[in-house]
């Protein structure tokens, strides 16, 4: 039988490869409000889901610390690249989870951003956003709105081309 100790797996000379592969996979995944369940979790808090976060975020506020210590270290890329394709002079993010908690991230994330930032630039302003656990249900009532009275409504409802007026292309010129 074979067996497979920690040195043997250090001293594997693909280890760095497969780090490189899954790091840039995994580490967005580190953010979500499911990695926090899942701290909590592996310190013994009782959580079943979501529902059941602010309350256990209460009783466990270092174990919360450490979490949102790892979502603005695993945030720092994201915004980076982002950034690299698009002018953003600023960041909303928001959250299910209490205000208290969203703005305890954005004051971990902020130093980190602007450490990483390239110094020849300005990093984003960060700000909190207003819609917190109604964001998904404000989404979802507007976009009927939108795909009725927004100048490209079509790309939406029926995934075709619009023209720069906003009218939408049905195979023939606008």
């Amino acid at each position: 039988v074979q067996h497979i100790t920690l040195k043997s797996i250090a001293n594997n000379p693909l280890i760095d490869d497969i780090w490189e592969k899954w790091q840039a996979v995994l580490e967005p995944l580190r953010a979500s409000l499911n990695a926090a369940i899942r701290h909590l979790r592996h310190a013994a808090i009782p959580v079943t889901g979501l529902g059941e976060l602010a309350e256990a975020a209460e009783r466990a506020p270092e174990l919360m610390g450490e979490w949102l210590t790892d979502c603005a270290d695993a945030l720092v890329e994201p915004l980076l690249a982002a950034r690299a394709l698009l002018d953003m002079p600023s960041v909303i993010l928001d959250s299910d989870l209490d205000r208290r908690w969203l703005e305890e991230l954005l004051r971990r994330l902020a130093p980190r951003l602007a450490a990483a930032w390239p110094e020849a630039r300005t990093p984003p302003k960060l700000m909190a956003g207003s819609f917190g656990a109604c964001a998904g249900a404000l989404g979802a009532a507007t976009l009927p709105l939108f795909i009725h009275f927004g100048p490209r409504a079509g790309i939406l409802a029926e995934g075709g081309p619009a023209d720069p007026r906003g009218e939408h292309v049905h195979g023939k010129v606008a």
